[in-house]
């Protein structure tokens, strides 16, 4: 029958709309158009699925909020290693920090500019110096012990003092007019109101009942008594509050001068770590430009071995500081989406009945809502791609070769890094670039990250991209 053939096509049309609105709701309305029938939803449709998009935007973006925080984490922790790999650069080339050793190595691999790094920091040294012996030579700190004593035995005396005077004073504020009636002198000659005349005036009238409940309460005769009580507690929690903010800033004095000291005795002592990092990187740079200076050096393997460790560390720092900003990048993204369907949802949830007639179509709402599926892959795919580079420590895989890409090298080649800036830079410039998983064997006792399918393959199959340097890319 017609009739049953068109209660079927509208069924069939509400099951095709899914959990977007109830089909027993006259909200939303299903129009039968020439050729079968057609789902229009209105503005209240509208808004229960833009809420329910909002709620999953706020999960994508707090899920990349929480990726970009580790992230951070992840590549703190590598910069600390770098730092390391970077100073023992230093101890393999230098046999002590001492001058004669630094001219010697200046003069061995021809950088004079190391004689500028050890003179910087034995200048520093002595700024350091001279500060420390200037606040030693104060009076302040070289009998803080006695003057912290004497200040803390007074402060245990005063503080109660003071707080039993403030106290005192906030309760006597408390009482109503209080302060009014003790600025007008009430109750002494020089109050305004006088005379027979002053029963008329609704000042003096209001100002007696308050007075007299003041001395009610304070159970004393006149209103002069309280006065004098108020402003006596006044003067006391102004002398005590100063003589206490005294000693406290000779405390702060003494405490300052202490952490200050303190301060640069470690800057001091961390000194010929900065040295040796310092000197470390600057070494590593020439020798990553100039290789065969290497051999002409004592351990050239172990210092071969320390470089490449240190350029796969700083690669891997680049990678991860890449990956942030591209989630933080999708993160605002995600929020900007929202901020715009947030803002089309108020304006119709403000105004209903003027919208009442509006309604959308089934391809209008498919564009607004549900299309949010990619930020799940986009979030899975980060955060395997971050685990992947962080726990990499295999830097002895490409020992064997001149040229290679320390991203394939991580990866193992089965994660794409077209995100990454050095690597789309390498694919414009070497379009020929194949990357050839069985030359880049995991080395014994290795850590490859890239040596399980588990982190997919999101690209294509080898081709990764990057740049090429006797050490690994330096792009």
């Amino acid at each position: 029958m017609p009739g049953l053939a068109l209660l079927h096509g509208s069924r069939l049309c509400f099951e095709e709309a899914g959990s977007r609105f109830d089909k027993d709701s006259p909200s939303s309305p299903v129009n039968f158009l020439p050729g079968g029938p057609a789902v229009s939803f209105n503005v209240q449709d509208f808004v229960r699925e833009a809420d329910d998009q909002l709620r999953r935007y706020a999960d994508h973006a707090a899920r990349f909020r929480d990726l970009a925080g580790d992230t951070d984490r992840q590549r703190n922790e590598l910069t600390a290693r770098l730092a390391v790999a970077r100073t023992q650069i230093a101890d393999a080339v230098l046999p002590d920090l001492s001058e004669p050793s630094f001219a010697g190595l200046a003069q061995k691999i021809g950088i004079p500019e190391l004689m500028g790094i050890l003179r910087r920091s034995r200048e520093h040294e002595t700024r350091l110096d001279t500060r420390i012996a200037a606040i030693e030579a104060t009076d302040t700190y070289r009998d803080r012990e006695t003057i912290r004593g004497r200040a803390e035995h007074q402060l245990e005396e005063v503080r109660p003092l003071l707080e039993h005077a403030l106290s005192d004073l906030r309760a006597l504020d408390s009482l109503p007019r209080m302060r009014e009636l003790v600025a007008r002198n009430y109750g002494t000659p020089s109050y305004p109101h006088r005379g027979v005349l002053r029963y008329f005036k609704r000042e003096f009238l209001d100002d007696w009942k308050r007075a007299d409940e003041a001395c009610a309460a304070l159970k004393v005769a006149a209103f002069p008594e309280v006065a004098a009580r108020y402003r006596d507690r006044q003067e006391q929690a102004e002398v005590l509050g100063r003589t206490v903010r005294d000693l406290d800033q000779q405390l702060q004095i003494i405490a300052d001068q202490e952490g200050e000291r303190a301060h640069l005795l470690a800057t001091k002592a961390a000194l010929p770590d900065v040295l040796r990092l310092e000197t470390g990187k600057r070494v590593a740079s020439l020798l990553q430009s100039s290789p065969k200076l290497i051999q002409s050096l004592d351990f050239p393997e172990t210092l071969q071995g320390r470089l490449r460790e240190m350029d796969g560390l700083e690669h891997q720092v680049e990678y991860l500081q890449s990956l942030r900003v591209k989630v933080e990048q999708d993160a605002a993204e995600v929020e900007e989406r929202a901020a715009k369907l947030r803002g089309e949802r108020d304006r119709y949830q403000s105004n209903l009945y003027r919208y009442r007639n509006k309604s959308f179509s089934n391809d209008q709402f498919d564009k607004r809502f549900r299309r949010d599926a990619r930020y799940d892959k986009l979030y899975t795919r980060y955060r395997r791609t971050g685990d992947t580079v962080y726990v990499f420590s295999d830097y002895n895989r490409p020992s064997a070769l001149e040229s290679f890409l320390w991203w394939d090298v991580i990866t193992d080649g089965r994660l794409d890094g077209n995100f990454i800036p050095q690597v789309q830079e390498y694919a414009a410039a070497h379009p020929e670039y194949q990357y050839d998983r069985s030359v880049f064997a995991e080395s014994p006792g290795g850590n490859s990250s890239g040596d399980s399918g588990d982190f997919g393959n999101f690209g294509g199959p080898s081709d990764r991209f990057g740049s090429a340097g006797d050490f690994g890319d330096n792009s």
